[in-house]
C-alpha cells in the first residue's frame, strides 16, 4: 500500500497524471474566465495552465484579460466613489 501511494506520488510529480488534459477539448467560456481570474490574482492551478498552453489559443487569453482588467478598474472605481459618497 505505501509502495504504491510512492509510486503514484511519483508519477503525479513527473506529469503522468496530466492525462486529462489530453483528452480535453478547448477551454469553454467559463474556463477562460477561470483562467483569468486565477492568473490575475496568482492562483493558477498547474493542471489548468496545461490546458490552457495546450489547448487555448493565445487571443481569446488576451481579449478576456483585456476584458478583465477593464471590468476590475471599472468596479473599484465605482467601489471608491461610493465610499467616497457616503463618508462626505
Amino acid at each position: 500500500m505505501i509502495n504504491n501511494v510512492q509510486r503514484i506520488k511519483r508519477e503525479y510529480m513527473k506529469g503522468k497524471f496530466l492525462t486529462s488534459v489530453k483528452q480535453q477539448k478547448k477551454p469553454n467560456i467559463l474556463q477562460i474566465f477561470g483562467s483569468v481570474a486565477a492568473a490575475a490574482f496568482g492562483v493558477q492551478s498547474r493542471e489548468n495552465r496545461e490546458r490552457d498552453f495546450k489547448k487555448g489559443k493565445f487571443s481569446t487569453f488576451v481579449i478576456g484579460g483585456i476584458i478583465f482588467t477593464v471590468l476590475f478598474v471599472i468596479s473599484v472605481f465605482f467601489i471608491v466613489n461610493t465610499v467616497l459618497e457616503s463618508a462626505s
